[in-house]
């Protein structure tokens, strides 16, 4: 069983079917609804300082760009609540303190992660970490650089998305470098050194 903490609209959901049963949350009842409106009834109302199962009721659960929004030491003991023994925690978060921008505060982040601290919350709990990469280290040099040009051009309210690409042909080499990053480590097992998320798989 694969539990999707913080499923919003169900995309990842959706992904998840093709390996088993899934169940999936989100505090967001609009985004639970557009869940139901496509099929995926298995998405509930939750939080994820409070998950809504029992104990022990999920062998996978995944994080994706959730921890930042929460109190991760709540969050990642719920999570060793209600894996299985030796069950696997698959997540991501923003890296990089020092590349806070407004664009963080639009967003809700409390904080960005290194490496370092994301596996200090997960030892806490006494999760194993099993591998731990940087992605999208392609995007790391352009993103410092837009960063600091947007945060001399705008006020905090008039913040844009840093990532607001509609150039097709842009896309699709972003959607290329991704493929190539994710075969790379996900394959070969090679961590990206560098880059604006981190991921982690850990058992507990």
């Amino acid at each position: 069983m694969l539990l999707d903490v913080g499923c919003g609209t169900g995309s990842l959901l959706a992904e998840l079917k093709l390996f088993g049963k899934t169940r999936g949350i989100d505090p967001s009842r609009e985004a639970i609804a557009i869940c139901h409106n496509r099929g995926l009834r298995q998405a509930v109302v939750g939080r994820a300082e409070k998950i809504p199962f029992p104990a022990r009721s999920f062998d996978v659960v995944t994080l994706m760009d959730v921890l930042e929004h929460t109190d991760d030491e709540i969050v990642i003991a719920e999570v060793t609540r209600v894996l299985k023994p030796s069950g696997l925690l698959i997540a991501s978060v923003p890296a990089y303190p020092w590349l806070w921008s407004s664009w963080d505060t639009v967003l809700g982040h409390r904080r960005r992660y290194t490496a370092q601290t994301l596996l200090s919350v997960l030892r806490k709990s006494g999760f194993k970490p099993r591998f731990v990469t940087h992605a999208y280290i392609f995007a790391l040099l352009p993103v410092i650089l837009i960063r600091i040009l947007k945060s001399l051009l705008y006020a905090d309210q008039q913040y844009p998305s840093d990532f607001a690409i509609t150039n097709g042909l842009i896309q699709k080499t972003l959607l290329a470098l991704t493929k190539v990053e994710r075969y790379v480590a996900l394959r070969w097992h090679i961590p990206i050194p560098w880059g604006l998320s981190i991921f982690v798989a850990a058992q507990t």
